[in-house]
C-alpha cells in the first residue's frame, strides 16, 4: 500500500529553480497473516529540469518559476507528465534498494 501525504512544486522566488517535493508512506502486508511485513516514509525532493519540459539545454539545466509560468497548457502538461514517470521511477527504485537492504541481514 502507498499512500502520498504530501507533493507538488516549490520555487523561493520567481528567478529561483523549481523543485518537485513528495513525501509518501509506503508499507507491506501478509495477507494470509495479516502483519505489516515493512514499512518506509520516504521524502523526495528534485530539481525540476529544463528538458522535462522539451526546452533543450544541459539535462542538469533547472527550470525557474518564470520559465514555467510562460509555458503553454499542453508543455505544461506534457512536461508533468514526464516529470511523474521520472519520480516514480526514482520511487520505486528507492523502494526496492530499502526493501532489499532491509532484507539482506
Amino acid at each position: 500500500m502507498m499512500n502520498i501525504d504530501e507533493y507538488g512544486i516549490a520555487a523561493e522566488s520567481w528567478d529561483s529553480s523549481v523543485q518537485f517535493r513528495i513525501k509518501l508512506r509506503v508499507r507491506l502486508v501478509d495477507n494470509k497473516e495479516n502483519i505489516e511485513v515493512w514499512k518506509k516514509t520516504i521524502k523526495e525532493e528534485q530539481p525540476v529540469s529544463r528538458g522535462v519540459f522539451g526546452l533543450g539545454g544541459v539535462a542538469a539545466d533547472v527550470i525557474t518559476a518564470m520559465t514555467l509560468s510562460e509555458l503553454s497548457e499542453e508543455e505544461m502538461i506534457e512536461g508533468f507528465s514526464q516529470l511523474a514517470d521520472f519520480v516514480s521511477d526514482r520511487i520505486a527504485e528507492r523502494i526496492q534498494r530499502d526493501f532489499i537492504k532491509a532484507h539482506s541481514d
